[in-house]
């Protein structure tokens, strides 16, 4: 795994997963705050920021972060995902639930970007 991360604080863990249209710097604002009172871990999901998008095998955004959260001994954590990653995080939930504690999704919407364009171009050719 070659994803970039961080985490600060100590207590319960958080995780942010950022949108796809950003990266893990989208959360700088909460940053600090939420490190006082937690341990709080952000991510680059590959191909964004500073994870490449390269693998030297096939692989999911959520087993990364599964992955990561093992290698750091996180067995449970409040997981905080926007948009994309909330998608991310609906699939951690799905595929390791007994790391998700907690789940705070923002703008998510379950299902992949490949069904969601099919369905549009259906509507546009009945509709």
């Amino acid at each position: 795994m070659s994803i970039w991360w961080e985490e600060s604080g100590t207590g319960r863990p958080v995780v942010l997963l950022h949108s796809t249209s950003a990266d893990a710097h989208m959360w700088d604002d909460v940053w600090e705050p939420l490190a006082s009172a937690f341990r709080v871990i952000r991510l680059d999901l590959r191909g964004y920021g500073k994870s490449p998008l390269v693998a030297e095998k096939s692989y999911s955004n959520a087993g990364d972060v599964a992955e990561l959260l093992d290698s750091l001994g996180i067995d449970g954590a409040a997981v905080v995902g926007s948009s994309g990653g909330g998608r991310v995080a609906l699939e951690l939930a799905t595929i390791r639930p007994d790391l998700v504690s907690d789940l705070v999704l923002i703008a998510a919407r379950p299902g992949s970007r490949r069904r969601r364009s099919w369905r549009r171009s259906a509507t546009r050719r009945t509709g």
